[in-house]
């Protein structure tokens, strides 16, 4: 059983349900450039090393790789938060919800409610509209401030060619240092942390879709200065070289260029 809603709210990108039997995996994937909240109800369920709490793991944006391990019953639900998206919903940094104590934060102080509609959901997924309800009915909606949506406006059309953060800020009359720490409270990550997984999961797309093409010129139309930026970049953000990612890549059956199935 798979079922999913998308564009839940402009936080949430994904609502996500999943059911089988018996299931063993192991993946290593790339950093995405999405928070995401799983809920496990079945066996084992670790990312990097952390089975959460209470069968709940925050998976945050990060510049490392993650990798996942599933066996035994899979029964979980997950949430799929933009970028901005925890800090809209829950009106707190990424780090600040990543430390807390209790199930009832992920959930609003309504974690009985949350966890009754969510196995009500088995095995028909029949709930699925109350869970999307849940989540627009409790978030917070903060607003996010002016400097970080400005400087997403700014970086749309620069995907492509190197950034230099400082120049950026110049041009829309921020401090650099004010940049950077409301940046990192409201999206978990720094603005140069963010703009190198734009590129680097840019990278991976056109490394999956166009096998055969050098990984120079992918490097140089997606913001890296040269191959051995590119490199240093990728490794740094996956733990792997881009060549030895490519020929993983081509011995996948699924559709997702980030991930590889170990």
């Amino acid at each position: 059983m798979q079922a999913h809603a998308k564009h839940i709210t402009p936080a949430i990108q994904t609502i996500w349900m999943d059911y089988q039997a018996s299931i063993d995996l192991q993946a290593v994937s790339a950093p995405f450039l999405h928070h995401e909240l799983i809920l496990n109800l079945g066996d084992t369920f670790v990312v990097n090393n952390d089975q959460g709490q209470d069968g709940v793991i925050l998976s945050l944006i990060s510049s490392k790789a993650l990798h996942t391990q599933v066996q035994g019953l899979y029964k979980a639900f997950g949430v799929i938060f933009s970028p901005l998206g925890i800090y809209y919903t829950y009106g707190i940094s990424p780090k600040e919800l990543g430390h807390t104590n209790t199930i009832d934060q992920y959930f609003f102080g309504c974690s009985s409610e949350f966890l009754q509609i969510v196995e009500a959901s088995y095995p028909t997924n029949s709930t699925l509209p109350e869970i999307t309800h849940f989540f627009k009915r409790y978030s917070l909606k903060k607003p996010i401030p002016p400097i970080v949506i400005n400087f997403l406006k700014a970086i749309q059309t620069c995907f492509y060619q190197p950034i230099e953060i400082q120049k950026i800020a110049q041009e829309l009359r921020f401090g650099v240092k004010h940049l950077i720490a409301t940046f990192k409270d409201v999206v978990g990550i720094t603005p140069r942390q963010y703009l190198q997984l734009i590129q680097v999961n840019q990278a991976l797309y056109m490394m999956k879709k166009f096998p055969h093409r050098k990984l120079t010129e992918i490097a140089l139309e997606n913001g890296f200065y040269d191959q051995s930026h590119f490199i240093r970049t990728f490794k740094k953000n996956t733990g792997f070289s881009p060549r030895y990612f490519r020929q993983q890549q081509v011995l996948q059956t699924h559709i997702y260029p980030n991930t590889i199935l170990l």
